[in-house]
């Protein structure tokens, strides 16, 4: 179950191991419990643009020029100044192991590196095209526990899978349908 009233945005899911986070219109992050129940409700006075988590029962809240980090258990909000919007840095986000902050420069066709203290572009990954290491159109993120980063790219039918420091490292290819070959399928 949802809270009552709740209406998703994009980006609009996270979990830890201990909490389920829905981010809403509305300006409100809903904390939940791992069986759905309510925990607390979060204003954070704006539409979020994603939401990750950033260690255990912390929140990381992405806004037009800005980051929230909130601390679940107790709801305590500490805002932080980003990027100016020039940079094209949108959804998806993902908070890393190692602190940095991924975001996605739609712009740009790459990913961006930051420091979620002082907003500051730490490096960057990508750019627009078709071979390794680039994209087309970036639609999620994740990392695993070797700190490696896969970013889905559906603009090229593909998940990259790059070393912890942005080097590619393997590319995984979507299976083409038989839809798109001209041939009807049985």
């Amino acid at each position: 179950p949802v809270p009552k009233g709740y209406e998703p945005t994009n980006g609009c899911v996270a979990a830890d191991a201990d909490h389920v986070y829905l981010s809403a219109r509305t300006g409100s992050i809903y904390v939940l419990d791992l069986d759905g129940k309510l925990q607390r409700e979060v204003k954070v006075g704006y539409q979020p643009f994603g939401i990750s988590t950033a260690g255990k029962e912390k929140l990381l809240v992405m806004g037009p020029t800005q980051l929230k980090r909130i601390e679940a258990d107790i709801g305590q909000v500490v805002t932080m100044t980003m990027p100016p919007p020039s940079e094209g840095l949108q959804i998806p986000m993902l908070s890393l192991q190692n602190g940095e902050l991924l975001m996605s420069d739609h712009v740009e066709s790459r990913i961006a590196r930051v420091n979620p203290e002082n907003g500051a572009i730490l490096g960057k990954i990508g750019g627009k095209g078709t071979w390794p290491g680039q994209f087309g159109a970036i639609g999620g993120m994740a990392e695993d526990q070797e700190g490696r980063i896969y970013v889905a790219d559906y603009g090229n039918r593909v998940i990259q899978r790059f070393t912890p420091n942005g080097k590619i490292d393997a590319v995984l290819w979507a299976k083409q349908l038989s839809s798109e070959q001209g041939e009807t399928e049985r």
